[in-house]
């Protein structure tokens, strides 16, 4: 596959996770009310969840059944899951961690990510002008 090609369809990939994306939103709104806590946020977790579950699928698919479907692996999980949830990309790393026995690195791994994240949405929420209250 050349790159061009590869390119483009990692871009149209994207563009179909995204799609997806908010459709998962909109379904869990729908079918999820009033089940949790107020204001928890279902489609997020459904999304990020089951980004994490094909990313591990398609993965261990093209490393063992499918080796020289490279492509494949670069449009499905940068492509779609990209857009879908940059979390699965998370979750693959942190277990590679615990894999490798690197628990510590596991841990700072998840709390950085979590910290700065939620630090970072705090942030940017502040330069934009609107300041958060907890």
């Amino acid at each position: 596959m050349s790159e061009l090609l590869k390119l483009g369809l990692i871009g149209l990939a994207g563009g179909l996770g995204a799609v997806s994306r908010y459709g998962v939103n909109a379904l869990c709104a729908w079918g999820l009310r009033g089940w949790g806590a107020p204001g928890w946020v279902w489609g997020t977790l459904v999304a990020n969840v089951a980004g994490c579950f094909a990313f591990g699928l398609v993965w261990a698919l093209t490393e063992s059944r499918w080796p020289g479907a490279e492509g494949v692996r670069y449009v499905v999980l940068v492509g779609f899951l990209g857009s879908f949830t940059t979390f699965s990309t998370f979750g693959f790393e942190a277990l590679g961690f615990g894999v490798n026995h690197r628990y510590g690195m596991m841990a700072v791994h998840v709390l950085a990510h979590v910290i700065l994240g939620v630090l970072g949405v705090w942030l940017g929420m502040m330069l934009g002008g609107r300041t958060p209250s907890l």
